[in-house]
């Protein structure tokens, strides 16, 4: 059997990576594109090798717990050993992220949100991390909580090693994985292995690489300051997106050459990348930009060294297929084969599915923005990518590569004509505890 790799890189736009992962080998596919611009969604469509609408993962029902067998399900009743380790908060255990994984865990934050482990986060603001008797009473509380103490106290002392710029919190995560994936590594099984990485993500925190002048991580949330077109410092908050990017190259490197000392199929992709302003947006919390949704993707195989870049389009949703091709899994999703199928021109689509939760909208509500601007930002956009290129719907109109809007507004309307209604029937609602983590990440 083939071992396999699937490992994303969060966040992490597609000009970002060109620049910094020159030495990642495999093929590259130059235009590659996510289904929709947020880890929800777009992680759905490559477990399931459907979009994101048809199995009705989106932003305000994000659980994994559609019908379909996921790809780990499939991958685990094949044989494979299943590993995933994340350190996205949205992929949990219940949001049935977990589904068909033999383990599955996560980094620091996402062990945080754990129930068995006391929740520091929520419960101890930024100032009061500097405020050691506000600790110390705080550790009491601990005590009398109906968790894993030694767990608990674990994650307390790495935290605040993380303050002090070291041990195994000093990135988001990154560290940890390698470790975990070191030890899970079984030659002599056969093994699928997910892994998120979050170095990309927002905050693109200063403990990576020491402080960076003029970068104030400060505000409240990418989708409130998108909305309310606020001004930033680009310059700085590239400086240190570039810098965390370039930390996840360097850090991942030895990941990656230990992966493939055992794996003979290695897939590499960011879910979404990130926009600084363009389009006067932050983040990556609305619309369908290219900024967003033009991904990296490389395919690396043990068994075949052709370098050559593939210019053609191709979907995240090919990566279900591609695995399961790998792994010798008949089905019938949606996607191709990267590695055997001849790369046909298709109408690939992109989907923008409103506010990414209720709790978002009433925060927006609350902050001030106008009943009629958040409702606007929720309505539903989709895009499309053809070999002519991606023009998609946005509250400024229909983007188009050339500035004519016919032929690709077909393409948009033929591409949707074969998916099914959106089976969304009511918002899914989170834990209080759930929703202050994800707020802290800027997702709510």
């Amino acid at each position: 059997m083939t071992d396999i790799a699937l490992v994303v890189f969060d966040t992490l736009r597609y000009d970002a990576f060109q620049a910094q992962f020159d030495w990642l080998p495999g093929r590259r596919y130059t235009s590659a594109w996510a289904p929709s611009h947020w880890t929800v969604p777009v992680h759905g469509a490559m477990f399931t090798g459907r979009y994101p609408s048809e199995v009705g993962v989106v932003g305000q029902c994000p659980a994994l717990d559609c019908d379909d067998r996921v790809l780990a399900e499939l991958l685990s009743d094949a044989g494979y050993e299943t590993l995933g380790f994340t350190n996205n908060l949205n992929l949990q255990p219940w949001r049935q992220y977990d589904r068909g994984f033999d383990r599955f865990t996560g980094g620091w934050r996402w062990q945080a949100m754990q129930p068995d482990v006391f929740d520091w986060e929520a419960t101890l603001s930024a100032a009061d991390w500097r405020r050691p008797g506000k600790v110390a009473t705080t550790v009491r509380e601990l005590f009398e909580s109906d968790v894993d103490t030694t767990r608990s106290l674990a994650w307390l002392v790495n935290r605040l090693r993380r303050k002090l710029g070291n041990g195994p919190f000093r990135d988001s995560g990154l560290r940890q994985a390698r470790a975990w994936i070191r030890d899970a590594i079984d030659e002599t099984r056969d093994q699928f292995l997910f892994c998120n990485l979050m170095e990309a993500h927002w905050p693109y925190d200063p403990a990576i690489d020491g402080v960076r002048s003029g970068y104030d991580d400060g505000f409240s949330t990418p989708i409130e300051e998108t909305i309310a077109r606020a001004s930033r410092d680009r310059d700085a908050w590239l400086d240190a997106y570039e810098a965390a990017v370039g930390y996840l190259s360097r850090e991942f490197r030895p990941m990656f050459e230990r992966l493939q000392a055992t794996f003979d199929v290695i897939v590499c992709c960011a879910d979404h990348g990130e926009l600084f302003g363009e389009h006067d947006a932050w983040g990556h919390g609305y619309g369908l930009a290219p900024e967003l949704t033009h991904v990296p993707l490389v395919v690396w195989r043990r068994d075949r060294s052709d370098p050559t870049p593939v210019d053609r389009p191709v979907s995240l949703l090919d990566v279900f297929a591609t695995i399961t091709s790998a792994a010798d899994i008949e089905t019938t999703r949606r996607g191709v084969d990267l590695g055997h199928s001849p790369l046909r021109d298709r109408s690939l689509l992109t989907e923008y599915h409103g506010q990414t939760s209720v709790s978002q909208i009433e925060a927006l509500l609350a902050a001030g923005i106008d009943n009629r601007t958040v409702r606007a930002y929720d309505e539903w956009e989709y895009g499309v990518v053809t070999a002519d290129g991606y023009a998609y719907e946005s509250r400024d109109g229909f983007v188009t590569p050339d500035d004519t809007d016919a032929d690709f507004r077909e393409r948009l309307a033929d591409a949707r004509t074969d998916l099914a209604p959106p089976p969304v029937e009511q918002p899914c609602e989170e834990t209080v505890e759930t929703t202050e983590h994800l707020e802290a990440l800027g997702y709510l």
